[in-house]
């Protein structure tokens, strides 16, 4: 019942979030905020993903049922303070208190990999994410068809009620306490860092969240870029973002059912093809199906996000797990807020600008693949499938 709890507070969570996210860019603008102010509420949830160092650490050492509890609950306010603000400022207010559910972000990953079962944990991790975004699916058309009838005050006291819910989901969860972690050295934050380098699992962590980084450059702009330049009504990217978020939830749990089955090498390389037909329906033609279907590929930059951490997850070693994890959910947080900014800049050049950038920069990508970068995409396919060949059951083991 854990994991089914957990699976609930994970789509009422996203339901509250994806019935606005979409309309955030133009509520900012509204409140008087301009392109470059976007990129700084954009980014804001992403440099607060440093706090996941802190979660991380913690995760290894307290019950993880706690963490996701203050991760959820501090999110709670934070749609009050946005219903309620009347200059942009005060969406950063907001914007600060709801990232500091980054603390919890290890703990999520870990409650699953380490919960007692002897299933395959990437097939549930995958499902619990998927729907998340599938709980994601409805909200945008909820939100426009609220927006319709009423305003942004009463869209976002909506958002504190589904994010109440999933609150409350978390509530019902049992305790998980890792496995004590020895008292000497190796264990900090500085060891850590080193045997992460040397063994080669921070190069795969900085690959993997330049793929990310690459694939999130447009992404604070798309609603503003389908709203300016398709000149689509609330409605209509409101289904637009549907459009997205049933791409989104396929694609993450096809990538996770087929990790045993294909190389995760030919996974990603799979799903940069689909971006790239994403940017190409978006920006190229003004059929709104057409661009429906584009926004339908574009989510896999979603599935991509939990696929890279699924696959490195099950990499990592007992013990410090929730640190490592929590280095790279930093890096790959900070590499996608970072993004925002050229995004910006570039959309001011030419609204079509940033989704040409991110194409290109794929293509950099792959070219460092062929260079050797990516190589925890190949090892951990391996060591699936010695696990398939001696028959064990429990497949995979963390």
């Amino acid at each position: 019942m854990d994991v089914t709890f957990l699976a609930l507070a994970n789509m009422f969570w996203p339901f509250g979030q994806s019935m606005y996210i979409g309309y955030f860019p133009l509520y900012i603008e509204e409140l008087g905020g301009s392109k470059l102010v976007i990129s700084l509420l954009s980014s804001v949830p992403y440099f607060m993903g440093l706090f996941a160092i802190l979660g991380g650490y913690l995760a290894d050492r307290m019950d993880r049922k706690g963490l996701l509890l203050f991760g959820w609950a501090i999110t709670v306010p934070a749609p009050l303070i946005w219903a309620f603000a009347d200059r942009w400022e005060l969406l950063l207010v907001g914007q600060v208190l709801y990232s500091l559910t980054a603390v919890c972000i290890p703990a999520f990953s870990l409650y699953v990999f380490d919960y007692k079962a002897s299933y395959d944990k990437m097939v549930p991790y995958s499902l619990i994410n998927a729907g998340g975004i599938a709980g994601a699916i409805l909200a945008p058309s909820v939100g426009a068809a609220i927006l319709a009838r009423y305003d942004m005050k009463t869209l976002f006291l909506s958002v504190f009620v589904a994010y109440l819910l999933s609150t409350l989901c978390i509530l019902l969860m049992s305790k998980q306490t890792p496995e004590a972690v020895p008292e000497k050295k190796g264990n900090g934050f500085k060891e850590t860092f080193l045997d992460i380098k040397k063994d080669r699992t921070l190069y795969d962590m900085l690959y993997f969240a330049f793929i990310l980084f690459c694939m999130n450059i447009s992404e604070p702009y798309v609603s503003v870029f389908l709203s300016e330049h398709h000149h689509m009504s609330v409605q209509m990217i409101g289904t637009a973002f549907t459009c997205l978020f049933i791409g989104a939830s396929l694609f993450t749990w096809l990538f996770g059912k087929n990790t045993s089955k294909y190389k995760p090498v030919y996974i990603v390389l799979f799903g940069i093809l689909l971006f790239w037909i994403g940017i190409t329906a978006v920006t190229v033609n003004r059929n709104p199906y057409i661009v429906y279907a584009g926004l339908f590929s574009r989510g896999v930059n979603r599935a991509m996000l939990y696929f890279v951490q699924g696959v490195l997850i099950q990499r990592l070693k007992a013990g410090n797990k929730g640190l490592v994890l929590s280095i790279f959910v930093s890096l790959r947080n900070t590499l996608i807020g970072i993004a925002a900014y050229p995004g910006a800049f570039l959309y001011n050049i030419h609204p079509v600008a940033p989704f040409i950038t991110e194409g290109l920069l794929l293509f950099v990508w792959i070219s460092m693949l062929l260079f050797g970068f990516g190589s925890c995409l190949k090892e951990n396919v391996n060591s699936n499938r010695v696990q398939k060949k001696s028959k064990d059951k429990s497949t995979v083991h963390i």
